[in-house]
């Protein structure tokens, strides 16, 4: 608990995208990641290098149809 009691969190901030309709984020998912907004896009890369490894599935909504995968 030392250690953690010595550890600082470190906060990035994104810029935000739009909030689009279930129908638009379906039809963003069918065209696949290039679809996304840019900031979506940007928010995935940052995630994928500081994990180092590929976001390989990412969910728009709650319908099946609303999945990207790789």
């Amino acid at each position: 608990m030392r250690v953690l009691s010595a550890c600082q969190p470190v906060y990035r901030e994104f810029k935000g995208w739009a909030d689009l309709t279930e129908s638009d984020w379906i039809a963003t998912a069918k065209k696949g990641k290039r679809a996304l907004p840019e900031a979506v896009r940007k928010y995935l890369g940052f995630i994928e290098a500081q994990l180092k490894t590929p976001v390989r599935i990412i969910s728009v909504g709650r319908p099946r149809a609303a999945t990207i995968g790789r």
